[in-house]
């Protein structure tokens, strides 16, 4: 609109002037109008180009994947769009327990029988796993699928006294023996099986969002389930405004917060459950019972990291509030914000900072 303006303004000067002095134009006037076109030239150049809103939503690793980007060119969003879904079906392909060529489908089948080499990645991420197991004296521990894989939610049916007593002696993180040299895993007992489940997605929304970050995305959110991250500021220096739903009313948000540049996940006893004899039956399992965890309704842990976010959220949900608590606040840069049985919000030191909208903080 503004470079319209500029040409007929120019228009209109160099019309009266050639009115008046016919026999200047070539000497004044063209020059002039040569000047004006560049500069108007260099005017529209600088334009910003507009930036369009791309989303997309698909069920992936068992649950929505959904992916909102800002991208000024057309060809090269269309382009990162395509490269999040097949990164993201990758990650599916390597880290699921229900397709039964997946890497980690392979690792349990044999590593008791032999060791098993495994990729660069799954390695690293097999060594997170691990220091978790170290770092939480084993609340958080990959071998809780050595009970875990007897829970049906489809048929809603759950492993009985007996089958969680034998299993049980299988969960240990420390059954998992990783050799760096040849890269490989092997296990220590026969009934071990491990699941990545509890950080898989988180460490997924993170690699897939820095695909959209590296192609030159305006900002950009990936979520997974309940693990979303975020970059950007969708909303000017707010950065990203995101609902932490209520547990007992899953569709609404009991708590909105603001962040970007960070990882967002939430684990919750809402997600995949039934009911048996009253008692709700979960997916968290606790690795001390191989039992649902009990005692917090959700846990959403805010920081750096996609994978860490989701396994404290995890961990935390298992632990409880005092050790929850104790743990959250001795990680620098990380903060929670738990949802107990009894409906109070436990925040760690520095997590009301992030709360726009809540229900009243303890």
């Amino acid at each position: 609109m503004y470079s319209k303006l500029l040409f007929w303004f120019l228009y209109v000067m160099i019309s009266g002037y050639f009115m008046k002095n016919k026999k200047s134009l070539i000497k004044t006037v063209l020059p002039l109008f040569f000047i004006a076109a560049a500069i108007a030239f260099v005017f529209l150049y600088k334009q910003p180009k507009k930036k369009i809103i791309y989303s997309k939503e698909a069920l992936i690793m068992g649950t929505t994947f959904r992916m909102e980007f800002s991208h000024a060119d057309s060809k090269k969003a269309i382009v990162l769009e395509d490269k999040v879904v097949k990164e993201i079906k990758r990650l599916e392909k390597k880290l699921s327990p229900y397709i039964n060529d997946s890497e980690i489908s392979i690792i349990n089948r044999q590593a008791a029988i032999a060791p098993v080499k495994v990729s660069v990645e799954m390695l690293e991420l097999l060594q997170f796993a691990l220091e978790m197991g170290e770092k939480t004296d084993g609340v958080f521990d990959i071998s809780y699928a050595s009970v875990g894989r007897y829970y049906d939610f489809r048929s809603k049916k759950a492993p009985n006294t007996n089958i969680i007593q034998e299993k049980l002696k299988a969960i240990n993180y420390k059954n998992i023996i990783l050799n760096k040299a040849d890269s490989s895993v092997s296990f220590i007992s026969k009934e071990c099986r491990i699941n990545l489940g509890g950080f898989a997605k988180g460490y997924a929304a993170e690699v897939t969002a820095k695909i959209l970050k590296q192609g030159d995305a305006d900002y950009g959110q990936i979520t997974i389930g309940g693990d979303t991250y975020l970059f950007g500021r969708k909303y000017g220096k707010n950065g990203w405004r995101i609902g932490i739903k209520n547990p007992d009313r899953p569709k609404e948000a009991a708590i909105l917060i603001q962040t970007t540049d960070s990882a967002v996940s939430t684990s919750g006893n809402y997600e995949r459950f039934f009911f048996k004899n009253g008692e709700r039956i979960h997916h968290i399992i606790n690795p001390k019972t191989g039992k649902s965890a009990k005692g917090i309704k959700s846990v959403t842990i805010i920081g750096k990291s996609g994978a860490m976010c989701d396994a404290l959220s995890t961990t935390l949900l298992i632990s409880g509030e005092q050790k929850g608590l104790a743990l959250i606040n001795s990680i620098p840069d990380y903060e929670a914000i738990m949802i107990t049985d009894d409906d109070r919000v436990i925040t760690s030191n520095n997590a009301n900072k992030f709360i726009v909208i809540g229900i009243e903080k303890q």
